[in-house]
């Protein structure tokens, strides 16, 4: 069983190699630690992600999702789940769930993920649509008009 090592928010998670790793056409990665990732949890993770970024999906290139049960076996509001998102021309960003049930902390993952490109897209264009008022007042302003 072979070790590696990944960085997330700050501190170093280790993911052993005999966990599920699997990629799709939007580059959905998916690991477990601590217990075993079945087909349905796996399925679930992917059409979700799917269906909520699939309108957002031009500008990112990876979307990986750690899903971990922090206590084990003792039971608790204990099932964490990280969605890291990559994304072409912006910073990478992360959002960390915890609930007590695994789909929950999928489904408001998902949700808060949505929630944040969404607000980088509105920022953005925001940004696009002021510079262009902009220069539109430049160019009428630079115009000599005969009286």
């Amino acid at each position: 069983m072979i070790e590696y090592f990944d960085w997330i928010d700050g501190s170093m998670q280790v993911f052993l190699e005999a966990s599920k790793t699997r990629r799709d056409s939007m580059n959905i990665t998916t690991r477990t630690q601590d217990f075993e990732m079945s087909d349905a949890i796996d399925q679930f993770v992917r059409s979700r992600l799917t269906k909520a970024l699939s309108r957002l999906d031009d500008d990112i290139t990876a979307v990986d999702v750690y899903m971990k049960d922090e206590n084990g076996p003792k039971g608790g509001v204990d099932k964490r789940v990280i969605i890291r998102v990559r994304q072409r021309s912006r910073p990478m960003f992360a959002v960390d769930t915890t609930a007590e049930n695994l789909y929950a902390a999928v489904e408001l993952g998902v949700k808060r993920t949505r929630r944040v490109i969404r607000r980088q897209l509105r920022k953005t264009r925001k940004v696009a649509r002021i510079s262009l008022r902009d220069r539109l007042r430049i160019n009428d302003e630079s115009t000599i008009v005969p009286s």
